[in-house]
């Protein structure tokens, strides 16, 4: 299955390009999303370091 958008979505920048990353906690990413259930939904959340 794939997700066609039927309307522009603006886009964002990536704030890292250039950035030399050379040592952990240095730079975080989260992404958060919620899941379907059957009796309602669920929220999942990743932080990746």
């Amino acid at each position: 299955m794939i997700t066609k958008c039927l309307f522009p979505v603006a886009g964002y920048p990536y704030l890292l390009r250039g950035v030399n990353v050379t040592c952990p906690n240095q730079v975080w990413s989260t992404d958060i999303t919620y899941i379907r259930l059957p009796r309602g939904f669920v929220y999942l959340v990743a932080v990746i370091d």
